[in-house]
Order: C-alpha cells, then sequence, then structure tokens
C-alpha cells in the first residue's frame, strides 16, 4: 500500500464512506485478527475484538491525526481493546496459536548463533514459546509488535505510548531473555 492510497483511504472514512470501511477491514483483518488473539488467546474473543476495532475505526476516523501510519493507528485500538478484554475476564494472556509457526520459525532464525538442524526442533520452537510467554507483559508486548507484527521502532513505540528509546530497552531486555532461555535449553541438551 502506497502513502498515497492510504491518505485516500483515510480521507474516505473520514468522509464516512462505507466502502472505506470494507477496505480497512480487507487491508488490515490479518493483522488486527492477530493482535486480538495474542491478547486474548481465544479465537472468539479475538473476533470480538475485532468487530470492536473495526467498528471504533471507521466511527472515530475523524480523530485520526494522520500522524503515524493506519496500521499503527489500528494496532492501538486492537490493544486497547484487547486489554479491556483482559480485564473483563481477570486472565492473563495464554499462549500463541499454533498458526504462528511462521512467525516463530522467524524468531528463531533471528537468533543466528544457533546451528540450523536446532531450528528445526520442534521442542525449541516450544521453548521461545514458552519464553515469550513467561516475559512481563510490557516487554511482550513490544517484542509482538516488532518481531511477529514487524512495526519499526518508531510506529511500536508510538502504538505503545512510550518513546523509542524506552522501546529499544523493552525489546533488548525481551531478546535477551528468549536467548537466555534458549541457552538454558541447548545446555540441558548437550547435557548427558
Amino acid at each position: 500500500m502506497t502513502l498515497e492510497n492510504e491518505q485516500h483511504l483515510v480521507q474516505a472514512l473520514r468522509a464516512g464512506d462505507q466502502s472505506a470501511c470494507d477496505e480497512l477491514v480487507r487491508r488490515y483483518y490479518d493483522t488486527v485478527y492477530r493482535v486480538a488473539l495474542h491478547l486474548t488467546g481465544q479465537p472468539d474473543a479475538a473476533e470480538d475484538v475485532l468487530q470492536e476495532t473495526f467498528i471504533s475505526a471507521c466511527q472515530s476516523a475523524h480523530h485520526f491525526r494522520g500522524d503515524a501510519r493506519l496500521s499503527t493507528w489500528l494496532y492501538r485500538i486492537a490493544r486497547n481493546r484487547g486489554l479491556q478484554w483482559q480485564r473483563s475476564q481477570r486472565a492473563p494472556t495464554v499462549p500463541l496459536d499454533t498458526d504462528e509457526d511462521e512467525a516463530m520459525r522467524m524468531v528463531i532464525a533471528d537468533l543466528r548463533h544457533l546451528p540450523d538442524q536446532q531450528l528445526l526442533s520442534q521442542e525449541l520452537f516450544d521453548v521461545v514459546d514458552r519464553a515469550i510467554l513467561a516475559l512481563p507483559e510490557t516487554l511482550r508486548q513490544a517484542f509482538l509488535l516488532r518481531e511477529f507484527e514487524g512495526l519499526s521502532t518508531k510506529e511500536a513505540a508510538e502504538a505503545l505510548g512510550i518513546s523509542e528509546s524506552a522501546l529499544k530497552v523493552r525489546l533488548h531486555r525481551a531478546r535477551k531473555q528468549i536467548q537466555e532461555a534458549v541457552r538454558r535449553y541447548l545446555d540441558d541438551a548437550e547435557s548427558p
């Protein structure tokens, strides 16, 4: 999507064009659903958060200032809706859905010091998955935005309402904790 297309979409949303809302859903459905699923851990609840996110976005498009990308604004709405759902359930975030295997492979591949044959291990994917889930919520959100959703540092910081330097600190801590969990796993696997 080019910036020009995004600007046209925003203008149409602000004008109340229903086809613009349909286009917004078409473009960002998968991304918003993944965010909702990460926050709720339940497909049905994620669908509810998804619907609430798009309804809110279409109804409040006139509030979108254009300081950030449209996807960042949508993420922030989805995150707020997901956190509202979490508070209403009084339940912690649950494990990532198995549909995230490819994203998990990308995270593991980023740990470049590991040999290829170890990257293929489902057990190692599980170790990384558990390590991500064990992160404090603030670190996990920063990590998921950058590594899973592909937002830039600036976009992720804006979505979380923190400075870029604070985001970088959170990312560093998250990566360090995940790498330490992988190192412990590999040390245990090599022990007789």
